[in-house]
């Protein structure tokens, strides 16, 4: 997740030109096997990248210049070749929507794996593989990351001239046990990041829609329940017997 910061950093050279769009989506999906896979979106739009090559090329014969979409993707290409932070991934281009940009994919393996021993969170900007993206309580896992300080500060700033899209989603093989998500799709939890700072998502893996400890509570109570009416019944029965001996 260290690209956005990158193309934050970036973006902070356009300021003088304004309707530019950045957009960076961050999906975790766990499974029920445990596995958890990575995904980051990564993209600009058409605008935002000739604005870039506007500067890269500033001073120079090509300067103000009509960009195809060849020029385009080889300044994308020769950028990301300067950036190593996805070199465990899995890399695909992105063209959609007026956006060109990179999806990275990785596989984590075991959620168990990437269980904190602590819950402090860490932000966005420090995601990598083997980062400890959860703790864990019993059967419940929570997603232990939020959004870097330093890219809130700078979308903030600049949310005038860059149209920001930036979201995480998590897709759980169950329902959550609770969440503070923008928006849900099924079993996917979405933030929009522009908006939320802080991520809360805790479940299970096992399909429980409670907590264990309520459960074993609502079994006992249950059993307690059939005892006194079975206790009662008895009782009834047997009063009757007696009136009717009498």
């Amino acid at each position: 997740m260290k690209k956005l910061k990158l193309l934050v950093i970036s973006a902070l050279l356009v300021t003088l030109v304004t309707g530019c769009g950045m957009k960076a989506e961050y999906s975790i999906k766990i499974g029920k096997d445990k596995d958890v896979k990575l995904e980051f979106l990564v993209a600009q739009d058409d605008e935002m990248i000739d604005a870039m090559l506007d500067m890269a090329n500033s001073g120079s014969d090509s300067e103000d210049k009509k960009y195809t979409d060849k020029d385009r993707w080889a300044y994308l290409e020769d950028s990301d070749e300067e950036n190593d932070d996805f070199k465990d991934f899995k890399q695909t281009k992105y063209d959609k929507d007026g956006y060109k940009g990179y999806v990275y994919t990785l596989n984590l393996g075991s959620i168990d794996k990437l269980v904190a021993k602590k819950g402090e969170a860490i932000d966005f900007n420090s995601v990598e593989k083997g980062s400890k993206l959860f703790t864990k309580s019993g059967d419940v896992y929570t997603l232990n990351i939020k959004s870097s300080d330093e890219n809130e500060q700078q979308m903030e700033q600049y949310k005038n001239s860059i149209d920001f899209d930036v979201k995480l989603k998590v897709t759980l093989p169950n329902k959550a046990k609770s969440h503070n998500a923008t928006k849900v799709d099924g079993n996917t939890y979405i933030w929009d990041l522009t908006k939320k700072k802080d991520i809360k998502l805790s479940f299970d893996l096992n399909g429980s829609s409670t907590n264990s400890k309520t459960m074993i509570i609502i079994g006992v109570g249950a059993v307690a329940a059939v005892a006194v009416v079975a206790a009662v019944v008895i009782t009834s029965t047997k009063k009757k017997k007696e009136t009717s001996a009498e």
